[in-house]
């Protein structure tokens, strides 16, 4: 088993790397941080995901919102992670929203569950979304 600082670690690069999918806006991308089903809770609703096919079409429409708001990266910063078992783990996610410039103008905080494939790599089970702070309010209601 590898060591708790080892599966930290993973956490992080999983983060990293999904925040660099959704800038790209590639569903397809994204689409492979996801194992189904999955489920989204948020404000607006509960959301079971069944297919890939959603999430792909879910984030095709919303990375090209965002962009029309100006918002072209992110950067996320994990605040919290809380190991449930070898296989399960949770993790809070600040998403700043940048302009082209680099300026913050918002930000988004997602808690995650994170359960490790039978081939060991960690997809996203579960989503819960908190309120977005600042930014467009169109953008407010994810």
């Amino acid at each position: 088993m590898p060591s708790e600082d080892a599966a930290f670690e993973d956490v992080h690069d999983f983060i990293d790397d999904y925040g660099k999918a959704l800038v790209g806006g590639d569903g397809d991308a994204i689409a492979d941080f996801w194992d189904v089903p999955a489920l989204v809770v948020g404000k607006e609703g509960v959301i079971a995901v069944d297919d890939r096919n959603e999430v792909r079409g879910f984030f095709a429409s919303a990375a090209a919102q965002y962009r029309a708001y100006g918002i072209t990266d992110t950067d996320g910063e994990v605040i919290v992670v809380t190991r449930v078992g070898d296989r399960i783990v949770e993790v809070e996610v600040r998403w700043a929203m940048l302009d082209a410039d680099g300026n913050e103008r918002g930000a988004e905080r997602s808690t995650y569950t994170l359960r490790k494939d039978d081939e060991g790599q960690l997809r996203i089970r579960m989503v819960v979304s908190h309120p977005v702070e600042g930014g467009p309010p169109e953008l407010r209601g994810h």
